[in-house]
């Protein structure tokens, strides 16, 4: 169990015996996501519990930090999934003009990739096997649009980009397969049909 303790003291807790595993002393952390034994946190800062102040990776086995990844100081990120086999985060970070797409190896402590991307994409998710990742492409000027579902490979190659969805998808669990919820909309950027459409990436 995961909880913020006194005086700015993130925990990590053992359920039975209800003592501290690891204790780290912080600025608060605004938000916390569970990757298999991989744990990341969002730290903000102290006085306005808000404003973005970096990420922290935690390996639940080890119980030992990780190295962070460089981001943009006070600037959101907007989104972050951990690769675990294959040793990476993935985040979406705020930049001036276009938002930044970055895959950090927390093992060798380099980027492995980055790049602008023309419209807001957050919420990264790796495929279970860590060689797809999806993104959601939205642009907030054409706030009646519905986003568009993105797929690229682990080397940071566009492969796949979907007509406009409801951001909805589900791998399969080995990774093969792709299910997106997709949408129809009219010229006005109303919802006509929706269905649901299967995707092979595993073969590729």
């Amino acid at each position: 169990m995961a909880r913020q303790g006194p005086k700015n003291a993130f925990q990590i807790v053992d359920y039975k015996t209800k003592q501290p595993l690891w204790k780290y002393q912080t600025s608060p952390i605004n938000e916390f996501n569970w990757f298999g034994k991989i744990l990341c946190m969002e730290r903000c800062e102290k006085e306005a519990l808000s404003g973005f102040q970096g990420l922290l990776l935690w390996n639940g086995a080890t119980r030992q930090l990780l190295p962070s990844p460089p981001t943009v100081s006070r600037l959101e990120v907007l989104g972050y999934s951990v690769n675990a086999p294959q040793n990476t985060l993935a985040y979406v970070q705020e930049r001036v003009g276009n938002p930044e797409l970055v895959v950090w190896d927390y093992r060798a402590k380099r980027v492995l990739w980055q790049t602008r991307l023309p419209k807001e994409r957050g919420f990264p998710e790796w495929s279970p096997d860590g060689k797809w990742l999806v993104g959601v492409e939205d642009d907030y000027e054409e706030s009646e649009d519905l986003p568009l579902l993105v797929v690229y490979d682990q080397n940071g190659k566009l492969r796949y980009e979907t007509p406009r969805t409801s951001g909805i998808s589900r791998w399969s669990p080995d990774s093969k397969q792709l299910a997106i919820n997709v949408v129809e909309v009219d010229k006005l950027g109303k919802a006509l049909n929706a269905g649901l459409e299967i995707h092979r990436f595993g073969d590729e």
